[in-house]
């Protein structure tokens, strides 16, 4: 069992429920870092001030924040003093509907402790039977988090949430009118579509493959750029049924490596 990295209760009025949280997503991805290329050695970047232009000592270095009066600085108490106090509470202030994907952050398991498996499972057919999704707020380290608690498979899952001021504008769309044999292919087109997402990330796979193959002597040599190719659309109803041609080409290509 992973480890938990957060353990504390669920809040309702006077009702509290103690439960852990677990790492919803697994961060596998596979990074490069920087080493000598003489010895192999894992290099670090030093400090350097951006107007002395020399290396600043550990000791030197204070945090600040850039303001349009200048730059702020603060000592860490001042931090400590400013930074919200860690309640371990998942303070639930109402119900709901499912938040908006764009708002949707990281996402958590919910375990109950022992003592509080039957509140845990109560809560759960009380929110499974009304559709609705608990919002709130939490302190996940050291910050404050709007947060949601829905359901997924019988269970209870923590999405936590970006504050309003973090979604940006969309932009604004140019609209038009759209014909009905239009909407009709595309229809089709999307029925055409319908299928899976790949479960694994390729390039990972290949960065790791190429690493092995490396460490054993292997020479990796690169292709061929592929071209980019321009396409303009100049009829969509032409481009969609060349779309959906090709669509229905590479459908039994899928079906034969996933049945492999």
């Amino acid at each position: 069992m992973p480890r938990s990295l957060w353990s504390g209760d669920i809040e309702m009025g006077l009702l509290h429920i103690p439960v852990k949280l677990y790492k919803g997503e697994e961060d596998d991805e596979v990074s490069f870092h920087l080493y000598h290329q003489k010895c192999g050695s894992a290099v670090t970047r030093p400090s350097v001030c951006t107007v002395c232009d020399e290396p600043v000592e550990w000791s030197e270095i204070v945090k600040g924040i850039d303001t349009t009066e200048g730059v702020v600085t603060f000592t860490d108490e001042e931090i400590r003093s400013i930074k919200p106090e860690s309640t371990k509470v998942l303070k639930m202030m109402a119900t709901g509907s499912m938040p908006d994907p764009v708002y949707l952050d990281a996402f958590y398991w919910i375990e109950p402790e022992p003592r509080a498996a039957h509140a845990y499972n109560v809560l759960t057919a009380a929110l499974k039977a009304t559709k609705q999704v608990l919002l709130g707020t939490m302190v996940l380290r050291t910050r404050e988090r709007r947060c949601a608690i829905w359901i997924r498979e019988g269970q209870l899952v923590l999405s936590t949430m970006r504050w309003g001021a973090n979604v940006r504008a969309m932009p604004e769309i140019i609209s038009d009118t759209v014909s009905k044999a239009e909407i009709a292919t595309a229809k089709i087109l999307l029925e055409v579509l319908q299928g899976e997402l790949p479960e694994v990330d390729s390039y990972q796979e290949a960065i790791v493959a190429a690493a092995e193959e490396k460490s054993k002597g292997i020479l990796i040599t690169a292709g061929p750029a592929k071209p980019v190719e321009k396409r303009e659309v100049v009829n969509l109803m032409d481009a969609m049924k060349q779309a959906i041609e090709a669509a229905k080409a590479e459908k039994p290509k899928k079906a034969g490596k996933k049945s492999a």
